[in-house]
């Protein structure tokens, strides 16, 4: 059995859900989105809670202009990660998708938890992929790393792309609801 969430809440549309267990996280999520937005008082917005950048040295730093991640309230977005070391900043095993989605996947597990949240938390993964001859190990890799991580497996998009370096074959981002 599916549920259809026609939820709209500023801009996200969700569709077609597995389960209501799912579908209640997707609702959740929309109603707190409502809720943190700014509330108007008159002549300037007040936001109800701040917005902090989450960072950790478990992670690569950022190459650019962003932060790892951002939590405002109980939602926490991890940016896009790679596979790189977070020691060195060097990227790792290159033309192995397999080897470069379990780091990836630990970049953004540290960032998860430099923000208070676990794979448990996330709602959304998005993965990022140079080409589908690479969606199969990846998918391997990705299945085998959140299996002992997640009582209930996050929802997933996986784009084929360019990506910002050559040596990268995967990239993945993360939404988390956290309960506050």
């Amino acid at each position: 059995m599916h549920f259809v969430v026609t939820t709209v809440a500023h801009g996200q549309m969700f569709g077609l859900v597995p389960d209501l267990a799912e579908a209640a996280v997707v609702i959740r999520c929309c109603l707190t989105i409502a809720q943190i937005r700014p509330r108007s008082t008159g002549a300037r917005t007040v936001p109800s809670t701040p917005k902090t950048a989450v960072s950790t040295d478990q992670a690569p730093a950022p190459a650019h202009t962003f932060s790892q991640g951002v939590r405002r309230g109980p939602i926490l977005q991890v940016s896009g990660q790679g596979p790189v070391d977070p020691a060195t900043n060097a990227y790792l095993y290159l033309g192995d998708v397999r080897a470069q989605t379990e780091r990836t996947l630990a970049n953004v597990e540290a960032i998860l938890g430099a923000g208070g949240a676990t794979f448990d938390d996330v709602v959304m993964l998005r993965v990022y992929l140079t080409t589908r001859d690479d969606f199969a190990p990846m998918n391997e890799a990705y299945g085998d790393y959140l299996a002992s991580r997640c009582t209930v497996l996050p929802a997933r998009t996986t784009v084929f792309t360019g990506l910002p370096r050559e040596e990268m074959l995967v990239e993945i981002d993360a939404l988390a609801v956290l309960d506050d």
